[in-house]
């Protein structure tokens, strides 16, 4: 896939979590094709079967770039945040996980 197509799936994806979570959650770019998304008030075991459906949802609709047709596949890391932890240790538990989901194997969902 040339550089300028992944731009483009990764945009396409931006727009889809956007979406897909409407104003119930925020979605924040991390940089290149990673995003970080804040879940509030959701456990980790609804956050895990929403990457499921958000993994569902893109092997059905695949993104149409230039007469070209790209299956996106997402690797997700799933952390949840207590009230004692800090956001800095639930983001680097959900990096953690997300290296698993990718050392796993394509469109795999890792979490606590």
């Amino acid at each position: 896939m040339w550089p300028s197509s992944r731009r483009l799936c990764a945009h396409s994806f931006s727009r889809y979590l956007q979406a897909f979570f409407y104003r119930k959650r925020h979605i924040l770019p991390l940089g290149g094709e990673e995003f970080l998304c804040v879940l509030p008030q959701t456990k980790a075991d609804d956050a895990i079967v929403l990457a499921k459906q958000i993994q569902q949802d893109l092997l059905r609709h695949p993104v149409h770039i230039n007469e070209q047709s790209f299956t996106l596949f997402v690797s997700v890391g799933v952390s949840e945040i207590s009230h004692s932890d800090s956001i800095d240790s639930a983001i680097k538990q959900a990096d953690e996980n997300l290296y698993l989901a990718k050392t796993s194997g394509k469109n795999k969902v890792c979490g606590v």
